[in-house]
């Protein structure tokens, strides 16, 4: 754990789990692979905001996900804002929570609700394709080099989506997300205005 005292910032936590990149090659079943996980931390992620929204919320605002860094790690991170006096309510409201998708994962329900947003998503994506910007599409043409991506269209990425989705599980859904907490962690970093114990 590392604490930092930053005087006149709010309060922030990060619990981090790290392991070496995979670095596979773009193709249609890393895709599937990212998006079996995406989908698992968005149900996590609701679980989060739903917290947050309650009564007597234990956090601010809390939200999970994993990248890769450099490509050389990847992270999984649970990042945390809380009011001051509480970081100690938000860090063990948060890590109860990842604990429980970890062992007991995500419902066949909550995974629909996920898959029919994204659904949404790539609808919108398609049905806008006609009216995206040159300078997106360069951006996006560019940026796909150094990470050694396909670029793909709406439509392409809208049936890639379906072929992934369908049939698929919350059981395939929970082992990603359980595997994506392995690795060296947790690690916690604390950002607060004033020095806690």
């Amino acid at each position: 754990a590392k604490v930092e005292v930053e005087p006149g910032a709010g309060l922030s936590l990060q619990i981090a789990w790290v392991r070496p990149p995979e670095q596979r090659p773009d193709s249609r079943a890393k895709r599937r692979a990212d998006l079996v996980e995406r989908l698992g931390f968005s149900v996590l992620n609701r679980r989060l905001a739903q917290m947050a929204r309650a009564a007597d919320p234990p956090f601010i605002g809390a939200g999970a996900g994993s990248y890769e860094m450099l490509r050389s790690q990847e992270v999984t991170s649970l990042g945390v804002s809380a009011e001051p006096g509480r970081w100690r309510r938000a860090l063990e409201a948060v890590e109860r929570e990842q604990r429980r998708a970890v062992q007991y994962g995500v419902r066949q329900d909550e995974l629909d609700r996920e898959i029919e947003e994204l659904r949404a998503a790539f609808k919108a994506a398609v049905a806008g394709a006609a009216t995206r910007r040159p300078a997106e599409l360069a951006g996006e043409i560019v940026s796909s080099l150094g990470e050694d991506l396909v670029v793909t269209s709406p439509a392409d990425d809208a049936a890639l989506f379906e072929a992934a989705v369908t049939g698929l599980k919350a059981a395939e859904v929970s082992a990603a997300l359980k595997q994506s907490f392995t690795g060296s962690g947790p690690l916690v970093f604390v950002a607060t205005p004033q020095p806690i114990e």
